[in-house]
């Protein structure tokens, strides 16, 4: 069900779009205004560029020219085009930026003013990853041991865990020690879910969050059942044993789920962004990416 702040944000488009429809596309008796040949887009991902060409219907002779009265900081006006164009990023999420232009061509004259609305968008799975051996990430296992990989970022199929994910599964036995893959602090734990797997109904997983001090944040996820070594507060060293793998929470099968979120603020999939590790002895994909059902021996 929708809330009425969504209700109430879908009317607020609806009618911004109908009034510029109005203004753009029908017009009004005023034939001394410019006329353009399209809407500018309201809405726009966080993560996508978004383009605006300006472009007029008038058949005069006279050049269009447009100036630029308020824009946001993130988008860019090329005056030679009469494009706008940027990309709003992360700390714009959920914010309203308004836009003021002056149309002018021969004769005729017109202001076009709207709001752009950021929305959160998908993440981009297509993106490299960085060298592995410039990565601050080592494998969450002992040195030597080897383990597969059984579900790795963006899943194809839309059924699996990983769809739209930025984040590892490793096939660790129940009890296999999970370690600190960076330097950090213990900002969340939780070991008193039931062991046994196939919980989906959210919130029973075991898991351990490090802050690193770049601001990101590691979640170590479906730990057994009083697995956790370490504390809130603690601070961490790379290496160090944090926890014990299992099969808590929405699991099929015992493993240890990893995924590197940007900061701390939202922890949900839209946030993961790509890691890969400096130690990890196997293939990757053309991503610079771990690959499915590899095996994966820490060096």
């Amino acid at each position: 069900m929708m809330t009425s702040i969504a209700i109430s944000q879908v009317k607020q488009r609806f009618l911004l779009s109908l009034m510029l429809t109005v203004f753009l596309c029908c017009g009004d008796s005023d034939s001394s205004e410019v006329m353009l040949k399209s809407e500018p887009p309201l809405v726009t991902d966080h993560n996508r560029e978004y383009t605006y060409s300006i472009r007029s219907v008038s058949d005069s002779n006279s050049e269009l020219v447009v100036i630029e009265k308020q824009i946001p900081s993130w988008l860019s006006f090329d005056p030679e085009s009469n494009i706008l164009s940027g990309t709003a990023g992360w700390p714009n999420v959920n914010e309203s930026f308004p836009v003021k232009l002056d149309l002018q061509q021969g004769d005729l004259s017109s202001e076009l003013s709207y709001s752009i609305v950021v929305e959160l968008g998908e993440i981009v799975c297509d993106q490299e990853f960085g060298n592995p051996e410039d990565s601050p990430y080592v494998l969450p296992y002992t040195l030597g041991e080897t383990y597969t990989f059984g579900q790795v970022y963006c899943s194809e199929n839309p059924a699996w865990g990983h769809h739209n994910w930025f984040a590892y599964d490793i096939d660790m036995g129940n009890g296999t020690i999970v370690l600190a893959s960076r330097e950090g602090e213990i900002i969340a734990t939780k070991e008193d879910q039931p062991n046994i797997g196939g919980d989906c109904s959210g919130g029973k997983e075991n898991f351990v969050f490090i802050l690193h001090d770049d601001g990101t944040v590691m979640s170590y996820v479906h730990f057994t059942t009083d697995g956790v070594l370490v504390e809130t507060g603690d601070r961490v060293v790379q290496g160090q044993e944090i926890g014990l793998s299992g099969n808590s929470g929405c699991s099929s099968g015992p493993h240890t789920h990893v995924a590197l979120f940007k900061d701390r603020t939202n922890f949900d999939r839209q946030s993961t962004i790509p890691f890969n590790y400096s130690n990890a002895d196997g293939p990757l994909d053309m991503n610079q990416g771990l690959v499915l059902m590899e095996n994966y021996t820490a060096r």
